[in-house]
């Protein structure tokens, strides 16, 4: 993912995929990011490469950076879900307005 052009919402949907193969299949995906930082900032970077070290100097250690990458990757993942559930609603919504105007039958005729 090194040479891609990653925006937030592909660093969103990254975040359901590491939740969803960690959550269903035990497997800890990381990703990395590392020359992406100018569209999605440096938390989003860590959380999906694993290389969260942000709180570390804090003195809790692993257990407080883990529960940081934790909700930040369920917040990522979260706003994929919601773009999911527009784009669903938004196809509903456009097949009924097409089969209203075939049930109406064809224009000007």
């Amino acid at each position: 993912m090194r040479r891609c052009s990653l925006d937030a919402g592909a660093a969103d949907a990254l975040a359901a995929a590491v939740l969803h193969a960690r959550d269903y299949w035990r497997v800890d995906l990381t990703f990395d990011t590392s020359m992406n930082s100018a569209m999605i900032g440096e938390d989003s970077m860590a959380a999906l490469s694993g290389a969260w070290e942000m709180l570390d100097s804090d003195g809790y250690g692993c257990w407080r950076r883990d529960a940081a990458r934790e909700i930040l990757l369920k917040e990522m993942a979260e706003r994929h879900l919601d773009v999911l559930k527009q784009l669903a609603q938004a196809r509903k919504r456009a097949m009924e307005a097409a089969e209203a105007a075939a049930a109406r039958g064809p224009a000007g005729g």
